[in-house]
């Protein structure tokens, strides 16, 4: 495979990846089977936004965009098409529903830019670890020895024995020493950065999941570090989610009044018990009062 065409798909990879992550957060019910949640989600998360309205009989959403007259700086005609269905045009709060991806109508583009990162680490692992295990590259005369030495690595490589009739050869073996008579290309010790990379993924993916209300936490507490400071993100990390269910919430709610259908939507369990604990742990923004005995001290402060 071409190395652009890898990268590609390395980057595709990472994107469905992260896109999953998003698919689970939240849990619809009462949709018509004429619209998948995983298919309504997809236009929100890759359009911002999300028509639904009937083609023949039945309710549908798909690809389309704002259109036409603009009332409240806002476009209120939007046209969609379901491919293999058809298409709709209609206006906005008479005949089509409009839901929202959140409270500016964007999509989520920093699944791309979290997906390239990634392919970018996975680049630079893959070069650690082919330059850290490589050999030492011997310099030979002519090509007659560079086919023996060849013939000889290819031999050790696959467990059999080898031997070599050339005296430059046997010079080189002896005096592995000399730095004229090999070509470092490489050094084993650089295997030691994988660490710094692994580190800086997990930093990464932890700016992921916290901006999307999934605490991460990939490293010990600082010793300057309090509880109540760890779990200060815990607020910050909701504050996309809930507004992401806001308006998937308004969007069930339009189609309700104007379709007659009972759709619903909640977070999904991983989400609501995030929502819980933060709701357990703040309120208003601050701290609950602690109990008698309670102290922010955990057992690495003990330790230390």
């Amino acid at each position: 495979m071409k190395a652009r065409y890898k990268k590609e798909l390395n980057d595709a990879t990472h994107y469905f990846n992260l896109l999953n992550t998003l698919h689970a957060m939240f849990e619809w019910k009462g949709l018509p089977d004429t619209i998948r949640p995983e298919f309504l989600e997809d236009m929100l998360i890759t359009q911002g936004v999300a028509p639904i309205a009937p083609i023949g009989k039945d309710l549908y959403t798909g690809l389309g965009g704002y259109c036409g007259d603009i009332v409240n700086f806002l476009p209120v005609d939007f046209q969609f098409t379901n491919v293999g269905v058809g298409e709709f045009r209609g206006t906005v709060g008479k005949d089509i529903v409009v839901g929202w991806n959140n409270a500016t109508m964007s999509p989520d583009w920093d699944l791309m830019q979290f997906s390239n990162i990634f392919a970018e680490i996975d680049v630079s692992e893959r070069l650690n670890v082919l330059f850290a295990r490589l050999l030492r590259i011997p310099k030979v005369e002519d090509n007659k020895e560079k086919k023996a030495v060849e013939d000889a690595i290819a031999a050790i490589l696959e467990g059999r024995i080898s031997s070599v009739v050339s005296n430059n050869i046997k010079k080189i073996l002896e005096e592995k020493g000399s730095e004229t008579e090999f070509l470092d290309l490489c050094d084993v010790k650089d295997i030691d950065k994988l660490q710094y990379l692994n580190q800086y993924r997990d930093n990464v993916l932890k700016r992921f999941f916290q901006k999307y209300g999934q605490g991460m936490q990939n490293t010990a507490k600082l010793a300057q570090q309090s509880v109540d400071e760890l779990h200060g993100s815990d607020t910050v990390s909701m504050i996309h989610p809930e507004q992401r269910l806001f308006y998937r919430k308004k969007l069930a709610e339009d189609c309700n009044k104007m379709f007659g259908t009972n759709i619903s939507v909640e977070f999904s369990e991983c989400w609501k018990e995030q929502e819980e604990e933060m709701k357990e742990t703040y309120s208003n923004g601050m701290l609950e009062p602690k109990e008698e005995g309670d102290t922010d001290e955990t057992e690495q402060d003990k330790t230390e």
